[in-house]
């Protein structure tokens, strides 16, 4: 009799989600609304992260340009010197600040 082996599933949250799709985006020239629909059919989130990771995305990417002006004002080195990983959080962080009138649960960022 075989058994199944019980796997954890990671658990996503949509910062960081955000973060991966906004690199594939940014970085790789993955369209956006394939890199995120594929990312959702492999890692579903609940309805509150799921819309939370949308807006983050499809508002970073749209905002790419201002958010980097702002990080070149902040940084001591420039953009293309910082990881890739690194400057994804650092533009959805800004992107929230800037644009988005309340930051909903904050705390899982700041856990990490």
């Amino acid at each position: 009799m075989k058994r199944k082996l019980m796997t954890k599933k990671k658990q996503v949250n949509a910062r960081s989600a955000a973060a991966e799709i906004v690199q594939k985006v940014l970085v790789d020239g993955a369209y956006t609304n394939i890199a995120v629909n594929k990312f959702l059919r492999s890692n579903p989130l609940e309805d509150l992260e799921r819309r939370l990771m949308t807006e983050l995305v499809y508002g970073t990417v749209k905002a790419a340009g201002t958010l980097d002006w702002y990080l070149e004002q902040c940084v001591t080195r420039p953009l293309d010197k910082i990881e890739k990983e690194i400057l994804s959080v650092l533009r959805i962080s800004v992107y929230q600040l800037l644009y988005m009138a309340r930051i909903p649960n904050p705390l899982p960022a700041m856990k990490r």
